[in-house]
């Protein structure tokens, strides 16, 4: 079964905080997504893309190896 589009981001931003956790700036603790998202959307946005890509290319090998 194929991923909603809100999994996908969901499973982006663990892996992203699984990779790079928590990051401190100043007295503050913020988790590496949501770093990322905030302060430069733009790679956050392509990251997604890709990362994305990646998911439905996956789906369709999974899907062509059923058949």
């Amino acid at each position: 079964m194929a991923m909603e589009d809100y999994e996908i981001e969901e499973a982006f931003k663990e892996m992203l905080d699984d990779a790079y956790g928590i990051i401190k700036i100043g007295y503050g603790e913020y988790w590496a997504s949501t770093v990322l998202k905030e302060c430069d959307p733009i790679a956050y946005r392509i990251g997604l893309s890709e990362y994305e890509d990646e998911i439905r290319e996956e789906e369709e090998e999974a899907d062509d190896d059923e058949e």
